[in-house]
């Protein structure tokens, strides 16, 4: 073996083709499959990131996720700020 692998394979019949792999691509995965549309996913990288992006989501983020039941379960861990600092930015 070379060390490489094969590309997967993709369905031979999909109701949606959805590029990219990221917040809004997900979501949608999410918002269709649990309506019943079937959906598949493509995305240029061959693995997710191992690492978090999401430092800050704001409140309107997570009025979108709260009706896909997704908001409440993932933060519910979440550690909560108890205070916040400012910090100047010279220019």
């Amino acid at each position: 073996m070379n060390g490489t692998t094969s590309p997967p394979t993709l369905p031979a019949l999909s109701e949606v083709l959805i590029a990219g792999a990221g917040p809004t691509g997900l979501t949608l995965a999410v918002a269709l499959t649990t309506d019943g549309v079937p959906c598949t996913i493509i995305d240029a990288l061959p693995h997710g990131a191992n690492s978090s992006r999401a430092a800050v989501v704001h409140a309107r983020t997570l009025e979108v996720l709260h009706p896909l039941n997704i908001a409440d379960p993932s933060f519910s861990p979440a550690t909560r700020p108890t205070s916040t600092a400012r910090r100047a930015v010279r220019a």
